[in-house]
């Protein structure tokens, strides 16, 4: 990498936040760096809802400070769907992007995976997080 390409590098990261949005995740993936619980301890391993919001609230702030993209992980961060909503919605309002990296385990169906998409249209990159432990769930879709 040039300096010129690191320089760039460097700008672009400092537009960039990423939420961790729970440590709960359905899959024990092997590769994963996260350690992950079980979503039946979601509430306990997940940012509060109040966060959420309290968070949200100061989007237009984060917007102002040239933050432009904003990433939610995780964990699974649909196990963690209203604070995905609520952070998503607002950074959206605000001008700001929003990635998602998903394991896509909650896509069973082309349907459920439709109306998963169509419930958060705030974000506007998936990124799939795909290999042979995430097979069987994404088959069916991809």
């Amino acid at each position: 990498m040039t300096g010129q390409e690191f320089a760039r590098f460097q700008a672009a990261t400092m537009a960039h936040l990423s939420f961790s949005l729970t440590l709960a995740c359905p899959l024990r993936c092997a590769h994963c760096m996260v350690a992950t619980v079980s979503p039946r301890d979601a509430d306990s391993a997940s940012l509060p809802v109040t966060v959420a919001r309290r968070f949200a609230a100061e989007m237009p702030a984060v917007a102002a400070m040239g933050i432009s993209r904003i990433s939610f992980t995780g964990g699974e961060p649909f196990v963690a769907r209203e604070q995905l909503s609520i952070l998503s919605d607002a950074a959206a309002r605000a001008g700001i992007g929003c990635t998602v990296v998903t394991a896509c385990h909650w896509a069973k169906t082309p349907s459920i995976a439709a109306r998963t998409l169509a419930a958060f249209p705030a974000l506007d990159r998936w990124h799939v997080s795909t290999d042979v432990f995430h097979r069987d769930p994404l088959d069916p879709v991809f």
